[in-house]
């Protein structure tokens, strides 16, 4: 309880249950059977089961240690003196706030086991620890603080047998001693990664034939090795476990590699070799029956050079090999017909990085182990072989992005443990096998569908999926049907069934009891994301979102919709993308709509929506970048409220009937004055908060996209978005001039005014719009000049300026010298800047004289200053004369 006192803070309730007399009782803490004293405190920070044996240092350097269950310290509390028979310690991962570690710890000699890693400690190990000379493994890594100039005091512990000294500091005249110190040590397992050793120290080290054939684990990644790999480790025939990830090793992989017969674990990652010795990596691979793990990614430079085609792969009768990662490799090559002689791979890495063509072998469908498949973006063709049915094991299949063609085999309905299934964007046509539409082998493990952007035909009505979705993506394809009603599952958050021959109405209010109404969506309360846009959809939109809380995206555009927005659609807190566009939508906007804080996207464009826009300003919608009402009936004046939306970067009321002048703040919007980046935060994040997933959806489920009208032409934006700054408020009632402060929006690219009643002159600030590349003031009642300079100069279509009879000036005929009138703001502008000019001359000419006549002045009235003066005028006119004279002489001798 002493040592609970001196935590300064749990974040995780660590020690929730110590409390009480029963301290065996107690979370981490384990004590002997008969005598109840404590032999064990394991209060390390993972979410990993508890190592009964050191091999734990085998891998605790690559757990995964979560933030937020450390424990805090200002230092280690000397309470644990008091458990003299403490044989294993561990309180890795903690905070102890860069205290050294306490020279006491060295006191406590039954100690077999003492792991300090990724604990904030400072200092360095101190010698102390060398009286424990009973401890077997040993792992101070990952202090990145601490600072070691003495390892001496390694060579006492006698009995060790683990050792982890990983990302320390280490002076290197300490670290030239690791030969010395390690030498004559019983060492199995040796980690010393991020420590700077090179090429000499290493060989150094395993000079020792004794030492070097004891190791079975040794990571030295993140080293200066340089060069080819050190030809003395084939002398450690006992290995079992080599990282050499990271270590800027190039040259050749050396045969003898594959002479190490019992390796289970290989990683040569992150590396810059060149070849293989023996022109293929079978030479190796092929001789290591018991390897488990091999890691080549970004490793190898030109990768082709791994030859892969090589077929003599069967020198081991089986094949241990659980995870192969050939990432990053710039290979060129068809898929090997090899892999399916590895029946126990799991984890196939492939496709990143390379680019594997032609076509898939049958023979991957003997990895009956496998458990995720992905050849995403390989250039693949050909058909999808009806064996990978055989899969039995296969949780996660991922054929996207490749020139894969035909239909998709029914064999795959078989795959009763597949979570994910990704055939998207491939040339795939057909109907979707029913096997697929009943999932009698996956009702209980789907997760994630989808067969977006090919060419299958399914009559959706008749197609029940699994009811535990979570993901369907059926977009740009062939589906036809009603909305289906097969999604009962309250599991599914991302729908997606756009751009496809959906027909109907959205619900179906035939019931005869009055407010009840049969909409398949209604009832799906984790749905976030809902995507139906393009299709051929009927009828109103139902009234019942209230109970899908989270949903942040609805895109119903582009279909044959009627009624009024429902009011229901205004409760979503979450909702961040809106899009109702090119319905026959109409009334008028909901005013629940305003409590939609988090908006980024509203599009509801091309309706028959009435009334007045609405008064939105930043304390209700801070987060609004993209507003599109136009093509509706809205009526009244432009809000100037809209301005201080600080967000905003794309307005467009075109096409309505809106009357007034345009608000004289529209030169103030933030977001259209400074220049905008591509990658900006993320306004999914942003409008949903930590509260969701945490993980982003699919690019293809996202709302961040929006099609916008430009120059007369519908375009798509996608990724950049965020680049496009529009102002579009034409063909509407407007008049009044033009405002005076436009041009400050300098981010403005797209700015159409045209079809107005606007009057007056061009303000000359247009011209400091350098970004603009659409333009149009044509069909009003402007005149004089129009302005000239910058981006301007290259808009030389008279299209754009046509229509304004009083207009003139390039691209315009030009305005012959007649006088242009102004607008009354700008002729007060020029008064004023004529009467600052006229104020400037008579200051300088009203100083000059004062200047003048007070030295002139003070000469007229007073003789001995006049004496002075002229004196002074004789002596420097007499200086310079000889000074001429003389060097005339020097010249002319």
């Amino acid at each position: 309880l002493t040592f609970k006192a001196s935590v300064l803070y749990d974040e995780d309730n660590v020690l929730f249950s110590w409390k009480g007399d029963d301290c065996c009782s107690w979370h981490g803490v384990t004590c002997h059977n008969a005598t109840r004293r404590v032999l064990r405190l394991d209060l390390r920070c993972d979410d990993e089961s508890a190592y009964d044996t050191p091999e734990y240092l085998l891998y605790s350097y690559y757990v995964y240690r979560s933030s937020t269950c450390s424990l805090g310290f200002s230092e280690l509390n000397p309470s644990l003196l008091e458990l003299r028979q403490l044989r294993y310690l561990d309180l890795s991962g903690n905070d102890f706030d860069v205290s050294n570690i306490p020279q006491w710890i060295g006191s406590m000699k039954h100690l077999r086991y003492l792991n300090l890693s990724s604990g904030g400690f400072g200092g360095g190990g101190p010698p102390q620890l060398g009286n424990l000379t009973r401890l077997r493994a040993l792992d101070l890594s990952d202090n990145f603080n601490s600072y070691s100039t003495n390892l001496h005091w390694l060579s006492s512990l006698v009995n060790l047998r683990c050792l982890g000294m990983c990302d320390t500091n280490i002076t290197t005249k300490a670290l030239n001693t690791i030969p010395q110190v390690l030498g004559h040590l019983p060492l199995l397992y040796l980690r010393l990664s991020l420590m700077g050793i090179d090429n000499q120290l290493l060989s150094s080290i395993f000079s020792n034939s004794t030492m070097a054939s004891r190791i079975q684990h040794l990571d030295v990644s993140g080293n200066n090795l340089e060069g080819s790999i050190p030809h003395i480790l084939s002398n450690m025939t006992s290995l079992k476990f080599l990282d050499l990830s990271y270590s800027q090793l190039n040259g050749s992989i050396p045969l003898w590699l594959g002479n190490m017969k019992d390796l289970e674990y290989l990683d040569l990652s992150g590396n810059r070799f060149s070849h293989v010795e023996g022109g293929t990596i079978m030479g190796i691979l092929g001789n290591l029956c018991h390897l488990k793990t091999l890691n080549l990614r970004s490793s190898i430079v030109g990768g082709n050079f791994l030859g892969l085609n090589h077929d003599n792969f069967a020198n081991c009768v089986e094949y241990d090999l659980e995870h192969l990662d050939l990432t990053f490799n710039n290979i060129t090559n068809t898929l090997p017909k090899w892999l399916g002689e590895l029946r126990n791979l799991k984890f196939i890495e492939l496709s990143n990085g390379n680019t594997f063509y032609g076509l898939i072998p049958p023979a991957i469908g003997n990895m009956s182990s496998l458990i995720e498949l992905n050849l995403n973006s390989c250039n693949l063709r050909g058909t999808i072989p009806t064996s990978l049915g055989g899969l039995s094991s296969l949780e996660s299949l991922d054929l996207s992005n490749n020139f894969l063609e035909g239909s998709i085999p029914t064999s795959l309905g078989s795959l009763s443990s597949l979570q994910i299934l990704d055939l998207s964007n491939n040339f795939l046509d057909g109907f979707i096998p029913t096997s697929l539409g009943s999932f009698s082998s996956l009702q209980n493990e789907l997760r994630v569908l989808d067969l977006s952007n090919n060419r299958l035909f399914v009559e959706i009505i008749d197609w029940i999926p699994n009811v535990n979705l979570r993901e369907i993506n059926l977009s740009n394809n062939h589906i036809m049907g009603p909305i289906p009603h097969f999604f009962p599952s309250s599991q599914l958050r991302y729908i997606d069934l756009s751009y496809n021959f959906l027909s109907g109405p959205m619900f179906n209010d035939s019931s005869s009891k009055i407010g009840v109404v049969k909409a398949p969506l209604c009832h799906l309360e984790n749905l976030q994301l809902l995507h139906l846009q393009r299709n051929q959809l009927s009828g109103t939109i139902p009234d019942c979102w209230g109970t899908s809380e989270g949903l942040s995206v609805i895109d119903l555009s582009s279909n044959k919709l009627s009624g009024s927005i429902p009011m229901t659609i205004g409760l979503l807190p979450e909702m961040a993308y809106l899009k109702l566009n090119n319905n026959s939508l109409e009334g008028t906007l909901p005013p629940t709509l305003n409590e939609l804080l988090g908006l980024v996207i509203l599009d509801i464009g091309e309706n028959k929506l009435s009334g007045e826009v609405p008064h939105w300003d930043a304390d209700s919608h801070p987060f609004l970048e993209i507003v599109i009402m136009r093509a509706n009936q809205l009526e009244g004046v432009i809000p100037s409220q809209l301005c201080s939306l600080p967000r905003l970067q794309f307005l467009d009321l075109a096409m309505n009937n809106l009357t007034g002048s345009i608000p004289s703040c529209f030169g103030h919007f933030k977001s259209m004055k400074k220049s905008l980046q591509l990658k900006a935060p993320s306004t999914y994040e942003m409008a949903l908060g930590p509260a969701t997933t945490p993980a982003e959806p699919p690019e293809s489920f996202k709302g961040e996209n929006a099609m916008v009208v430009l120059k007369g032409e519908e375009r798509q934006y996608t990724t950049t978005l965020k680049l496009v700054v529009n102002l579009d408020l034409s063909s509407n009632g407007l008049v009044g001039i033009i405002p005076l402060n436009i041009g400050e929006m300098g981010s403005l690219e797209s700015l159409d005014l045209s079809k107005n009643n606007l009057s007056g002159t061009i303000p000359s600030s247009l011209s400091a719009l350098n970004f603009l590349t659409s333009f149009n003031l044509s069909s009003n009642m402007l005149h004089g000049e129009i302005p000239t300079g910058n981006q301007l100069q290259t808009l030389n279509d008279p299209s754009i300026y046509g229509q304004n009879a009083g207009l003139c000036g390039d691209p315009l005929p030009k305005c012959g010298g007649k006088h242009v009138k102004q607008h009354p703001d700008e002729e007060e502008e020029e008064v004023e800047s004529t009467l600052e000019k006229v104020m400037f001359y008579i200051v300088v000419m009203l100083g000059f004289a004062i200047g003048f006549w007070g030295v002139v002045g003070s000469l007229l009235y007073s003789r001995t200053w006049r004496h002075a003066l002229f004196r002074r005028v004789e002596y420097v006119t007499d200086f310079l004369y000889g000074q001429v004279v003389v060097r005339i002489k020097r010249l002319m001798n």
